[in-house]
């Protein structure tokens, strides 16, 4: 009774629109707990649910790597590139390991996935109920990512957002720390912890080095401006040899700006860099603020920039600071589509929000922020339901339309009875079948527990129509390739065939 009396206090308290408000959130959020909870025990209660972008097969197949073999080999790369040290895809050995490890204690099933999405999800929402902040404040922060598109539709596919935006909870959670610590020595060690759990977001998403400029406006004193600029040089030091040494070249054409960089050659990081710039602004403009999910994210941000104005909160300009570092970085080495925009910025949803709901004094002007949740709350579920419904159709094609091609695929785990680590090369979108009906059957490890490494070889029938099926296999000599998976019969020496399929052929190096 204590509990409601308190809780009836603080509803007393609110102002009118504040009382409408969280009245209208209450419903809303418990349609959206419906909702989720409705698509995700459809997901994964009959165990009918497999990936459908082909992103996804990359954290699917580096979890059911080290599942099958302890190694953190990239299950897919393309052109032979891996990373040197660890022999690891782009996105690191991190998801190997992090989903790998998980999937040895419950054993590997894909639904699992979601699963491990909705455990993320409730130690989020724990964590910002933990937040150092007003009970009213942390009530409006989880309302208004109750309703935005991160939370809704994450959880429900393969890709590993909602640990992101776990750890950029773990982060925000010190920034308010810091900015509430007048004591220097603990605001130093709390420093040092901020900067340690950053570095290891790096490891996730090299993005994550971006939050340790979220302290320069914190620094009080000159030996606190010394300590964070310290952690800076280092993270970025540190940022950059992770990316050469235990992660593959991004296969995204616009990052080559930083590889012309590493390479010295300046003219053409800038020719890259201009052409990036251009390209992205005009996508992001024309196509990508089209997108809902875009337009809160990019009104959360002038929102801010218009608060920071007026309040000059430090909590408000790290916030901005960080975010205006993802904005740059996506227009000048990325790409600004409307998926890939989204799902890069996820992690900055959590962090305006929470500064602005904490910079605000006027509690009323807080209504401004749930305008546009609310209009975009019905289609954020839309989304939701939608994207469950692909991957619901996407098990359908691989088990029940396409069971011949599945299992001609699937036959070839037979060959590979290797015991040290295999390379098998194809051609990218080679064969006949769904992207995903054809990852979801390639065996990725062998007979024998040694991973196997896809490596795409990439060519296109506009450009080159008449070019011989052999040398479309690209060698590029940075990996020794044991095997070759064809569409086509393949008449070259070298090679000997080791499986004849209907839909697929595997040769083996027999030199």
């Amino acid at each position: 009774m204590r509990i409601i009396r308190k809780y009836a206090a603080l509803f007393r308290s609110l102002p009118r629109s504040g009382k409408y408000l969280l009245v209208i959130s209450a419903l809303m959020i418990s349609g959206y707990s419906a909702t989720t909870c409705s698509s995700t025990f459809g997901a994964i209660g009959d165990g009918k649910y497999a990936f459908f972008h082909d992103d996804e097969f990359n954290y699917y197949a580096a979890a059911k790597v080290f599942y099958e073999t302890g190694s953190v080999k990239a299950p897919l790369c393309f052109m032979e590139d891996v990373a040197p040290v660890t022999g690891t895809s782009w996105y690191g050995p991190l998801y190997h390991i992090l989903y790998g490890s998980l999937m040895r204690i419950t054993g590997f099933h894909e639904h699992y996935f979601i699963i491990f999405n909705m455990v993320f999800l409730l130690l989020l929402g724990l964590l910002i109920a933990k937040f150092r902040i007003r009970k009213s404040d942390r009530i409006t922060i989880l309302a208004l990512l109750a309703f935005s598109y991160p939370l809704l539709v994450y959880p429900l596919m393969f890709f590993p957002e909602i640990w992101i935006l776990l750890m950029s909870a773990g982060l925000i959670w010190l920034l308010i720390r810091i900015s509430n610590e007048d004591n220097q020595k603990i605001r130093i060690r709390l420093l040092i912890f901020y900067s340690v759990l950053a570095v290891v977001f790096v490891l996730f998403r090299i993005t994550g080095v971006f939050w340790l400029f979220g302290l320069f406006p914190f620094a009080k004193t000159r030996k606190e401006k010394l300590v964070i600029g310290s952690i800076l040089a280092g993270g970025l030091v540190f940022t950059m040899l992770y990316m050469k040494y235990f992660t593959a070249p991004a296969f995204v054409m616009n990052m080559s700006v930083i590889g012309y960089l590493a390479e010295m050659d300046g003219p053409m990081a800038w020719i890259a860099l201009t052409e990036n710039i251009s390209e992205n602004l005009s996508t992001l403009f024309f196509i990508t603020l089209k997108d809902p999910a875009a337009i809160m994210l990019l009104f959360l941000f002038a929102f801010a920039v218009i608060r920071a104005a007026f309040s000059r909160n430090k909590l408000l300009i790290a916030a901005l600071l960080i975010s205006a570092l993802y904005f740059s970085a996506i227009i000048c080495i990325y790409v600004a589509y409307p998926f890939h925009f989204i799902k890069q910025t996820a992690v900055l949803l959590p962090l305006l929000i929470t500064a602005l709901v904490v910079s605000e004094k006027r509690k009323g002007n807080l209504a401004v922020l749930f305008v546009l949740p609310l209009i975009f709350f019905p289609w954020n579920v839309s989304e939701a339901k939608r994207e469950t419904q692909l991957r619901k159709t996407a098990w359908e094609d691989v088990w029940i339309e396409h069971p011949d091609r599945r299992n001609d695929v699937e036959k070839i785990a037979a060959f590979f009875d290797d015991e040290q680590p295999v390379v098998v090369e194809f051609i990218h979108y080679e064969h006949a079948m769904p992207k995903h009906v054809f990852y979801h059957a390639l065996p990725l490890s062998t007979t024998k527990g040694a991973p196997i490494t896809w490596t795409a070889s990439i060519y296109s029938r506009n450009l080159f129509p008449d070019m011989p099926y052999e040398e479309r296999f690209v060698k590029y000599d940075k990996l020794n390739v044991g095997y070759i998976l064809t569409k086509d019969t393949l008449h070259s020496t070298g090679f000997s065939q080791v499986y004849a399929g209907i839909f697929v052929n595997l040769y083996k190096n027999s030199l």
